[in-house]
């Protein structure tokens, strides 16, 4: 079956014909390629923001099939609010009689889908039909409740999310990604703790696990271990005046706003320095929160950056010189 775009909005203006959509992509696109007079705005800071944008929309989001999920309810629920005479309502009805979950219908397939969510006996909702609100509202619990749940169900089967303690809150954005500077020196910060805490950052370690070992996991920097994140973040011989300072600081600050909480587990100085909210509770005092996010966040960040920019600065010059022999 063909795709097609039947409405398009470009800054408030709406397209609704196909020669004008083609007109608002062609304004759209038009204006993507207008030089920006904002000095900072440059392409270094597009890929800090996009290379990410993945990762952030996974953790804060709906998964793509559940938006689609959402559409095909929602239509429903339209369906159902109009007129019982109309084509629609009648087909609907129809539809949901007669027809088996073997069938191609349309409707079997949503039917199918609401099952999924413990959206059942729609049939009811034809004769009973809630408001656009209530529609909304509903569909919006059930599909979340199932998507949290599987999702950080699925969490727990991955090691590299392990930083992440199984968070995930829909609409939510995870305060280790709250950021109050949009300058491209902290969103290349930010850029590193996300890939850090989600598992993406590539080590030695991991380019010798998915090669099977072709690859040497041994660090390029110091060449006396494997390099794996805790040799990164606190054993590399290289980077230790880097690293020395900033952990002291970290270790004061962390001791600061942990102390108030009543821990039953041994703090790891690794997981503190990738998510310092690891153990803190979701709903935390706005003094915590904002010692953290203001004192403790910054300094870890500091610290993931610059280890990650010495150790980019050290592979580089040695590739160079590879190259030129």
């Amino acid at each position: 079956m063909g795709r097609f775009i039947e409405e398009l909005i470009v800054e408030n203006e709406t397209y609704q014909t196909s020669d004008s959509v083609l007109e608002g992509w062609t304004k759209h696109f038009g204006d993507l390629a207008k030089k920006s007079n904002y000095q900072n705005f440059d392409q270094n800071y597009l890929e800090a923001v996009e290379d990410e944008t993945e990762i952030i929309l996974k953790i804060c989001l709906l998964p793509l099939e559940a938006e689609i999920h959402i559409k095909i309810i929602t239509l429903f629920g339209n369906i159902t609010r109009s007129e019982r005479s109309s084509l629609e309502w009648r087909i609907a009805e129809r539809q949901l009689q007669i027809k088996t979950y073997s069938s191609n219908s349309w409707f079997i397939d949503l039917k199918k889908i609401c099952g999924k969510y413990d959206i059942i006996e729609i049939e009811q909702y034809l004769d009973k039909p809630l408001t656009k609100i209530e529609w909304k509202r509903f569909i919006t619990k059930k599909i979340h409740k199932y998507w949290e749940g599987a999702i950080k169900t699925r969490m727990k089967e991955y090691s590299t999310l392990r930083y992440l303690k199984c968070e995930y809150d829909i609409g939510r954005i995870h305060p280790l990604l709250k950021t109050s500077s949009a300058n491209i020196t902290e969103i290349k910060k930010l850029s590193i703790c996300t890939k850090l805490v989600t598992g993406t950052y590539i080590l030695q370690s991991n380019k010798a696990e998915y090669s099977n070992y072709a690859t040497n996991p041994m660090c390029r920097l110091c060449n006396k271990a494997d390099e794996t994140i805790e040799h990164f973040i606190l054993l590399c011989e290289t980077t230790s005046q880097i690293r020395s300072s900033l952990i002291v600081k970290i270790l004061h600050e962390g001791s600061l706003v942990l102390a108030r909480e009543s821990l039953q587990t041994p703090i790891d100085l690794i997981t503190l320095i990738i998510n310092p909210y690891h153990y803190l509770p979701k709903k935390m005092c706005k003094d915590v929160e904002d010692r953290v996010g203001n004192h403790l966040v910054p300094l870890c960040r500091q610290l993931l950056y610059t280890l990650h920019s010495k150790r980019y600065d050290v592979l580089t010059k040695t590739d160079t010189k590879a190259n030129r022999k």
